[in-house]
């Protein structure tokens, strides 16, 4: 059978090839690219309705923007030397590399980016049982739905906290609308979102400006443990 099939192909001879294309380029597809689709405001709408954490955006290195090391560097001089440090949202590390070399560091995020960091959803996760010295939260709070919960839990877990929030400016025009197309699904002004931490015991005992836009201030908060008294 074997032989009668190269007889056969003998016979065939050459197969005249066929040619492809023309290619079409590729904005002529209805696909989006990856940035187009954790972009697309459906897709924020609908996690947002739903309450859902965006697994898809924080487990794409790309959501990750270069000028948040800016912010970091801001943070790093507010955690002393050998403390212990939980970092929750360590994305690509930013933080970790400016203070590990002196302080005990643990990293949680969403969708860990390193096998070192562990997973950890701030809504439904309990926090890790370790003493902390100081708990860091840098581009978080703004994608939380239950902030009230998580601000208690990070409260019940250390007397100092390093947190950074994109405060709304009531006086923007389409301030949350805007908000919204970011993925932001919470609008405290900076008094509303101090006032929530110290419902819990955890006073802003300094304020730094990172950035701004438009519709937002975003500071960084140093929090500590008010007196009892």
């Amino acid at each position: 059978m074997v032989d009668r099939i190269y007889e056969l192909a003998q016979r065939w001879g050459r197969l005249p090839g066929r040619r492809l294309g023309p290619i079409a380029p590729a904005s002529a597809f209805p696909f989006a690219t990856a940035d187009e689709y954790t972009l697309d405001p459906a897709r924020i709408r609908g996690l947002a309705n739903a309450a859902l954490p965006d697994r898809h955006r924080w487990g794409n290195p790309s959501s990750y923007k270069p000028d948040w090391d800016d912010r970091s560097k801001l943070v790093a001089p507010l955690i002393p030397d050998g403390a212990n440090v939980l970092e929750i949202g360590a994305g690509t590390g930013n933080l970790r590399k400016l203070i590990e070399h002196r302080c005990n560091y643990v990293g949680a995020d969403l969708v860990p980016l390193d096998s070192d960091i562990r997973c950890l959803d701030l809504e439904s996760d309990p926090l890790p049982h370790e003493c902390y010295d100081c708990i860091v939260l840098l581009g978080v709070f703004e994608y939380l739905h239950k902030t009230f919960n998580a601000a208690e839990k990070i409260a019940s877990a250390t007397d100092h906290a390093v947190i950074s929030y994109c405060c709304v400016r009531d006086n923007a025009p389409d301030a949350i609308e805007i908000r919204n197309q970011r993925g932001w699904v919470n609008h405290f002004s900076e008094i509303e979102f101090t006032g929530m931490f110290a419902l819990f015991g955890l006073g802003a005992a300094s304020r730094t400006t990172a950035n701004s836009d438009g519709d937002f201030e975003q500071i960084v908060f140093e929090f500590r443990r008010r007196s009892q008294r």
